[in-house]
C-alpha cells in the first residue's frame, strides 16, 4: 500500500520542490510550473488529515506527470479554457487513482476476501469514499467487468453499485474469461 512517504520518495525522486503555504481556502494544493522547475504547494490546514493529505498530494503529483496546461482557473477563462482544465484535472486524478490504489492490487485483495464491501476497499487502502469512488468510475471506462478469481467478477456496469458476480453458464462463463480475465 502507498503512504504518503511513498509520495515524498516520489517528490524527491523528480526533484519536485515542495512546501507549505496559505492558498487561503481556494484549494488545498498546486502543482505550479515554471520553466524546468515544478513546485508542489500544500495547504498546512491539510497536514491534520493523513488522508487527505495522500490523496491531495497524489493528484498533485498527477498533475506533474499528465500536466499540458497550466490548470488553474483565472476569472475570465473563456468555456474551451476550462474543458482544457477540466481535462488535467481528470488526468490528474485518474494518475492519483492509479497510483495509490493499483487495479492489480484492488483485485488481489478482492480475491482474497469476495465478501469484502466498498467500505472494505476504503479502509484497506487509506483513501477517501470519494476517491475509491473516482478510482471505479476511471476503471468502469476502460470495462464493465474485473476478474478478481476463477469465475468471479467485479461488475461496475451499474456505478455506484458494485458487486462480484459469476456467470454459471459455461458459455457465458468462457466469454467472460475471453473477455475480462486478468492478462
Amino acid at each position: 500500500m502507498k503512504t504518503i512517504n511513498t509520495l515524498f520518495d516520489k517528490v524527491n525522486e523528480e526533484k519536485i520542490t515542495y512546501d507549505y503555504a496559505d492558498l487561503n481556502g481556494k484549494a488545498n494544493g498546486m502543482c505550479v510550473n515554471e520553466g524546468t522547475n515544478y513546485y508542489i504547494i500544500m495547504d498546512p490546514v491539510i497536514k491534520e488529515d493523513d488522508i487527505l493529505h495522500k490523496i491531495v498530494l497524489a493528484e498533485e503529483i498527477g498533475h506533474y506527470y499528465t500536466m499540458v496546461d497550466d490548470p488553474t482557473p483565472l476569472i475570465n477563462d473563456c468555456h474551451e479554457r476550462l474543458c482544457r482544465i477540466e481535462k488535467e484535472e481528470n488526468k490528474a486524478i485518474k494518475w492519483a487513482t492509479d497510483f495509490l490504489v493499483p487495479t492489480e492490487d484492488l483485485l488481489d485483495y478482492l480475491s482474497c476476501d469476495l465478501s469484502a464491501t466498498f467500505f472494505h476497499l476504503v479502509e484497506h487502502f487509506e483513501v477517501t469514499e470519494d476517491f475509491m469512488n473516482k478510482k471505479l468510475y476511471h476503471m468502469s471506462l476502460q470495462q464493465p467487468y474485473y476478474e478478481v478469481c476463477e469465475n468471479r467478477y467485479l461488475c461496475l456496469q451499474n456505478l455506484p453499485s458494485i458487486y462480484i458476480t459469476g456467470f454459471f453458464d459455461a458459455e457465458l462463463a468462457s466469454k467472460a474469461k475471453a473477455l475480462y480475465g486478468r492478462k
